[in-house]
């Protein structure tokens, strides 16, 4: 800490009037000094960062840098991200919007008219967010108060009877769980009868010499038609996996090429590699010829087998999640939203980003709308998931819809989890 003597030499320094006469309490409040060093170098730092801004022409960013540190701290996204950088995106938004109406209004202004309506849109748009999010946190507090205790201390409460039930319904959870499994759209040996290369093979072969003969493409065949073909006989990654096995073993060549029309549905239902390159067509490799002579002769047993294949399912396995009772509770939700997305990103080569659209279509109507939002926030506020932007501006106008918006209206396309 700094002497009387020091205090005076910077007191005369700053022309300080009757500094000579002055004690220690009253130097260092006429030079703003405090007793708390820490403090004083903060002082000192924002005070340099504030003529820095003001002296670059960027205050407004500087003010609504500070401003969205401190209302971060009640945000309910606080955990996400980057909840600071989005509402200062939000608060220089209203500036620049107020300082353009002003300037349409009353043509140009002086600079301290600017600084008057920035400082007043920074005010009424903090004061906007602050309710926003003080009515989400409500929102969080009244669900939390929803959540019944009693699920956690019935176990506990009722130990004494448990002795009495534990007999009886020993056998029953283990048909349960048999029947989740026969039901489970990854081992169902029903609904994906196809579990091995070899038998891949066959059929995809068999399925690739039928449509060469059908589209008339000089032996190159759509991919998306082989997979709609065979349908739901082997679950969508396996589908990706088999095709790729074909390749090594030198029957099909996967082919670089686009889609004919580029529909979203057929690239989809072609094959993606895992550094994001496009296989759309199919065409016969060095073994491919002798590979078609062979499933020739079986082609009666192979078709026959095509003629009970269920229908390709357009989310994958995820799709199967549509099925049970309405979700209500949000642990079932994150349970059932973390599902959905594994299925998704290994089904469609997502590389660990999945739309958001594609996370709500996978529930069906197992969820409402609202319920979906504020459940997803959830997650996100619990660190489990994140909501990123990540827009080329060529988003079709489903993901749109499906997009999440944030009570700052930004809009939120793809999820990536996190745990």
């Amino acid at each position: 800490m700094a002497t009387v003597s020091q205090l005076r030499q910077q007191a005369k320094a700053r022309k300080v009037k009757g500094y000579s006469k002055m004690n220690k309490a009253q130097l260092m409040s006429a030079l703003g000094v405090s007793s708390d060093p820490r403090r004083d170098m903060r002082q000192q730092e924002a005070a340099r960062a504030k003529g820095t801004a003001k002296q670059h022409g960027i205050a407004q960013s500087f003010a609504a840098d500070r401003l969205a540190e401190k209302l971060a701290q009640s945000s309910p996204f606080r955990h996400s991200d980057s909840p600071a950088g989005d509402i200062k995106d939000q608060l220089l938004s209203r500036v620049k919007s107020d300082l353009r109406k002003a300037q349409r209004k009353n043509g140009n202004l002086s600079q301290d008219q600017k600084r008057a309506i920035a400082i007043k849109a920074l005010k009424d748009e903090a004061t906007s967010i602050r309710k926003k999010h003080a009515e989400w946190n409500a929102e969080e507090d009244m669900r939390r108060k929803s959540e019944p205790p009693a699920k956690a201390e019935k176990g506990k409460g009722k130990t004494e009877a448990k002795p009495k039930a534990e007999p009886k319904p020993k056998s029953e959870p283990k048909a349960k769980t048999e029947k989740a499994k026969s039901d489970d759209p990854v081992d169902n040996p029903k609904r994906h009868s196809i579990t091995s290369q070899k038998e891949f093979d066959e059929v995809a072969m068999h399925v690739f010499d039928k449509l060469d003969k059908e589209v008339g493409r000089g032996g190159m065949v759509p991919i998306y038609r082989i997979r709609r073909e065979i349908g739901e006989m082997v679950p969508r990654h396996k589908f990706n996996e088999f095709m790729k096995g074909l390749q090594s073993s030198d029957k099909l060549q996967l082919l670089e090429e686009s889609v004919e029309d580029a529909a979203p549905d057929k690239i989809r239902d072609s094959v993606t590699t895992s550094l994001g390159k496009l296989r759309a067509y199919a065409k016969l490799g060095d073994k491919g010829s002798d590979a078609i002579a062979e499933v020739r002769e079986n082609s009666k047993s192979i078709e026959k087998k095509l003629e009970d294949r269920p229908d390709l399912d357009p989310a994958g396995r995820a799709g199967n999640l549509r099925k049970g009772k309405p979700i209500k509770d949000p642990k079932e939700f994150s349970d059932t939203v973390s599902t959905a997305f594994k299925h998704l990103d290994e089904d469609f080569n997502q590389g660990g980003m999945v739309p958001i659209h594609q996370l709500r279509d996978a529930l069906g109507t197992r969820v409402s709308k609202s319920d979906f939002d504020k459940h997803i926030a959830k997650m996100q506020s619990d660190g489990r998931i994140q909501l990123m932007e990540e827009g080329n501006g060529k988003e079709s106008k489903e993901m749109l819809d499906g997009a999440w918006t944030s009570p700052l209206g930004k809009r939120r396309l793809y999820a990536k989890l996190t745990k």
